[in-house]
């Protein structure tokens, strides 16, 4: 994973911390595929990809809004695994060992961004990304 797309993830988290209803970024495929799986899952409530002229120049960004039930976050920590200096890949015999109780483990497969239940019913491993409680 690219630091954009940590620091994005850092900043995810902290926002429903401090019960922000929307968080903005500027955008690349990477994190338009995470945030699509974190949708998916139901972390976030939706997202709106959109482009905005700064400065003379056009940026792609992305607002996503935050899911709470109850007033509670849904998302209360993530665990980045791989890192842009340390990459951390599996097969599907050995991703087990990093399912946490309560969590969801986010792959990078050939198959995009997926969860570790995706990944169980596909057979399939890949790149550790993150978990999410």
């Amino acid at each position: 994973m690219n630091k954009r797309t940590i620091n994005f993830l850092i900043n995810l988290k902290n926002s429903y911390m401090i019960n922000k209803k929307f968080i903005e970024s500027e955008t690349n495929p990477l994190l338009v595929r995470v945030i699509t799986a974190l949708y998916e899952e139901g972390f976030v409530q939706s997202y709106h990809l959109f482009e905005e002229k700064k400065n003379q120049k056009t940026g792609k960004f992305i607002r996503v809004f935050l899911r709470y039930e109850s007033n509670l976050p849904v998302l209360s920590s993530i665990k980045i695994i791989s890192k842009p200096s340390r990459t951390v890949t599996t097969n599907m015999s050995q991703l087990k060992y990093f399912i946490e109780k309560n969590a969801v483990l986010f792959v990078s497969t050939p198959n995009g961004i997926l969860s570790s239940l995706k990944c169980k019913k596909m057979s399939q491993g890949g790149q550790l990304l993150f978990i999410c409680k």
